[in-house]
């Protein structure tokens, strides 16, 4: 099996992050997110904080958890992340943070303009996103996707990554002990 993972809110807690560089950055903002800037500004607020946001993400609880059933049922997994456009240092730090929290892949995948079309080429088995238009553009391709961390879709969704290792263990009918 192989499973693409997105990184941004599917792996880690980048909105609320960004959310706190975003009240600095414009204090008494009634904004939830920084893409709710004007684009100058957007672009202006990312080139200040964007090294600081990733060096201050957090793995959702479980993440590591599930890294490690991936392996022992070897689960190939690659990151299929938009990270990196523009930004060489955005995926420098992207690499150190994982690496330093012990999270390994087998494939990175920076800069993905087209996740439905790297998934297809990967041949990745089901992709674990976020964003409801990019599971639809991967579901398109016949490929299962799985949304992370919103009831509020109309695709299959988990809220934990333990509930990801109880779907994959499901849908890879892996024995409960393993």
């Amino acid at each position: 099996m192989i499973i693409g993972i997105d990184f941004d809110n599917t792996l880690v807690n980048t909105k609320e992050v960004a959310k706190k560089y975003l009240d600095v950055y414009l204090p008494n903002n009634h904004l939830n997110s920084y893409h709710d800037l004007p684009y100058e500004k957007e672009v202006d607020f990312f080139q200040k904080y964007n090294i600081k946001i990733t060096n201050d993400l957090k793995l959702y609880p479980d993440v590591l958890k599930a890294f490690s059933f991936f392996k022992k049922n070897n689960i190939k997994v690659i990151l299929i992340t938009a990270r990196g456009y523009d930004n060489e240092r955005q995926i420098i730090a992207t690499k150190k943070f994982l690496k330093g929290n012990n999270l390994l892949f087998d494939k990175y995948i920076f800069c993905a303009k087209s996740k439905e079309d790297i998934c297809k080429k990967e041949k990745v088995d089901l992709m674990i996103d976020d964003t409801d238009d990019v599971l639809e553009k991967i579901k398109n391709q016949n490929i299962k996707v799985l949304k992370y961390g919103s009831k509020s879709t109309k695709y299959k969704y988990v809220l934990t990554w333990q509930e990801v290792i109880n779907y994959i263990r499901k849908e890879a009918n892996i024995d409960e002990n393993s």
